[in-house]
């Protein structure tokens, strides 16, 4: 690569020159106004000559050497690099250099790029960025195939035709304070690594202590208004028991702590959920924005939402990012707060405290710190303005937002892509995306190159052609003669078909307290209750091949009964909000012997007589004869000792 110094050239504007050649008009000298406006001499007096005598002067030339490219084939290559960048398939600098000595060679373009490493040279690019400002490097942030399938133009139209009917039927445009959204987050009870450090220069290991490898999850349901009136948080820990008072202190005001198995939402702690946000939401019809996870839509907590006269609206699958206030505004900021407290409680304590762990103790402390920091009006402000929820906007999405979704070679030829296509003075006609050579069709899942490099081309090439110096703009190839367009060395890559079927069908916006959508759901609740009755019945039924004495029977019947009517509680601090949740996979367990894992009702495990439970942490069932505890009335099994 070339290393030189940029000789001190051009640095004056159009402005500059307008304002000189009107001070020579002025009758001003051409050295006065050349040294006064920091023009080269020569420079004004060509353009000078351009206006008096246009027949004399010479042609205008660009400020210093020649370029590989004309300026229609630079701008159909920058064309072709925002069209793929919005698209979601951009490129990178080294593919830009790939595609500029592709297309060269392609048309015989004299160059002076590299046949080693086929590739433009560092300096063409920098050049070629300079000359196009509007170029500019960026970081891009990643989204699913799901997600840019998702977010489509129908999906989108059909979601603010729901919202807007039902703020309608509401009267809700000019009542902020009653739109609401809701979606939970999870935070690490452990800190993260800082960003950047002051460090010494030049250290090999550079480190930043963490209190974990991994910290549990803690799941945090928020929810706001347009008017920034936060519902206090809702922390859901890890865990079996109702939470104590040790972990509940340090919280927001009025925050409620509940624990789950999971430590994630369910159908019954979102039915908490609701009963908390309606203590504290504003009185009146309220409108409820969520996604459509399946805890969401749970038959007991929708009649409760009919009943509070709140009315749930379902965003369309795979479109949060976008169309929910609080994943555009809300969590980055939290989340940010949260890493900053987090490490400034870990790294900075005094001497004689030693170094402290995240705990759930101290996970409320730190929440409170990020939360007092992250909840403020204009964060809600802005995340519901720019989903267009309020104030209502159903016209939000810009048209380039809807590009991922679409094949680029199949974009319709209304969609705008935000180009600028102005060139310079001195050429006559633009380039645009339309007049782009269609002629090769990129296979679904093939690399952008295709096989650009190793492509031959059935067009003669030129033999006699001008020096690389005393090349002008006449002699260059235009993009309508070439034989190679850009699109065909940079093309777009095509929608693979789906060949997997989806299990469940796709989610799209819905009013969930809709009596459509409660009916739908009742009848699918009576019909799964029916089945259930029907095993129930087969469940009783007593065996034919059972062995065994016919008075122990009704004890096993008892026993079987017990495990299979057993009930869980999702535990809160207050017992009013407990709510009952009948098992599924948990009866499983506890009906098998955890020794030889036959079942209860297994006609095998009637011949091994009784069972006995495991007096310790565990609480297992066992069959006495396998782990040899007959006739004994405590036993504790070896997992627990």
């Amino acid at each position: 690569m070339g290393k030189y110094k940029a000789k001190k050239v051009g640095r004056w504007t159009e402005r500059n020159m307008d304002e000189a050649l009107a001070a020579v008009r002025g009758c001003m000298s051409l050295k006065e106004a050349a040294r006064q406006f920091k023009i080269p001499y020569t420079t004004l007096q060509n353009r000078h000559m351009e206006c008096v005598a246009p027949a004399k002067a010479r042609k205008q030339k660009r400020a210093g050497g020649h370029t590989v490219f004309n300026d229609e084939q630079e701008i159909e290559l920058k064309n072709r690099i925002i069209k793929l960048a919005q698209f979601g398939h951009g490129l990178t600098k080294k593919d830009i250099r790939k595609a500029a000595y592709t297309f060269a060679e392609s048309n015989d373009i004299p160059n002076k790029f590299s046949t080693k490493e086929k590739m433009a040279g560092k300096d063409w690019l920098t050049g070629f960025l300079e000359r196009h400002p509007d170029l500019a490097k960026r970081k891009p942030q990643g989204l699913s195939q799901a997600r840019c399938d998702g977010l489509n133009k129908i999906d989108v139209q059909n979601y603010f035709s729901l919202l807007g009917q039902l703020l309608k039927d509401l009267n809700l445009f000019n009542c902020p304070e009653r739109i609401y959204n809701c979606d939970e987050t999870g935070f690490p009870l452990n800190n993260t690594a800082q960003n950047h450090i002051i460090a010494k220069k030049g250290s090999k290991q550079v480190i930043s202590k963490t209190c974990v490898e991994r910290g549990e999850n803690v799941t945090v349901l928020a929810c706001t208004n347009p008017v920034g009136n936060f519902i206090p948080p809702f922390v859901i820990y890890k865990g079996k028991r109702s939470p104590s008072k040790d972990v509940q202190i340090g919280f927001p005001n009025g925050t409620k702590v509940i624990t789950t198995e999971s430590g994630w939402i369910t159908e019954d702690a979102f039915l908490l959920w609701l009963k908390h946000f309606d203590r504290f939401r504003a009185p009146g019809p309220s409108v409820l924005v969520l996604d459509g996870h399946i805890s969401h839509k749970s038959l007991r907590a929708l009649e409760f939402c009919e009943k509070k006269q709140i009315y749930v609206i379902c965003l369309p699958s795979h479109t949060t990012h976008r169309l929910q206030p609080l994943d555009r505004s809300f969590f980055k900021p939290l989340k940010t707060y949260f890493c900053e407290a987090s490490n400034n409680f870990v790294h900075r304590f005094l001497e004689d405290e030693g170094p402290r762990k995240i705990s759930k103790v101290t996970f409320g402390g730190i929440l409170k710190t990020a939360w007092c920091k992250a909840a403020t009006p204009g964060i809600a402000e802005s995340g519901f303005r720019t989903t267009g929820i309020y104030p209502f906007n159903p016209d939000v999405m810009q048209e380039h937002e809807y590009l991922p979704t679409l094949s680029s070679s199949a974009a319709p030829s209304t969609v705008t892509y935000n180009e600028d296509l102005s060139l310079p003075s001195h050429v006559s006609q633009q380039i645009s995306e339309s007049a782009e050579i269609s002629s090769l069709t990129p296979t679904a899942g093939a690399s952008i190159w295709s096989d650009c490099n190793t492509r031959t081309v059935e067009t003669p090439r030129h033999t006699n052609h001008k020096s690389f110096k005393s090349m002008t703009s006449e002699s260059e190839v235009s993009p309508t003669q070439s034989v190679v367009s850009f699109r065909d060395v940079l093309p777009s890559p095509a929608k693979g078909k789906k060949t997997e079927k989806r299990k469940r069908p796709k989610q799209a916006a819905c009013v969930l307290t809709s009596p459509e959508f409660l009916g739908n759901l009742k009848s699918k609740r009576m019909c799964l209750d029916t089945e259930k009755g029907v095993f129930s019945t087969k469940l009783k039924e007593e065996p034919k091949n059972l062995v065994g004495k016919k008075e122990e029977q009704p004890e096993r019947n008892h026993k079987l009964k017990s495990l299979i009517c057993r009930k869980l509680v999702v535990s809160s601090d207050d017992e009013d909000d407990s709510i009952e949740m009948k098992t599924t996979s948990h009866v499983r367990d506890e009906n098998v012997c955890q020794f030889c894992f036959l079942a209860y009702d297994d006609p095998r495990s009637v011949k091994k007589g009784d069972w006995i439970r495991c007096q310790g942490a565990q609480k297992e069932w066992y069959h006495e004869i396998c782990v040899g505890a007959q006739g004994r009335k405590q036993f504790v099994c070896g997992k627990c000792m």
